[in-house]
């Protein structure tokens, strides 16, 4: 999935409208969140900040990223 550097921008410059929560900005972001953070811009292309609102609680950030991953991005059927 290729993402023009212009939408990357402004889906970076999201995060600052999300509310009620502190989302880990992808510079301050450590362990955990810095390794999906990494993954997430790898395969997805951008951090979306629907999945980086989830990074107060890097479990559930690991956890949220791994459904949307296996939904949008993983080839192939189950079962």
């Amino acid at each position: 999935m290729t993402v023009k550097p212009v939408v990357k921008a402004v889906l970076r410059g999201a995060l600052k409208d999300v509310r009620h929560i502190r989302a880990v900005a992808p510079d301050s972001a450590e362990g955990l969140a810095a390794r999906v953070y990494a993954q997430l811009e790898r395969d997805f292309g951008v951090l979306a900040p629907p999945v980086a609102l989830h990074s107060p609680a890097p479990p559930v950030l690991a956890a949220a990223w791994t459904l949307l991953r296996e939904v949008l991005l993983v080839e192939g059927r189950v079962g």
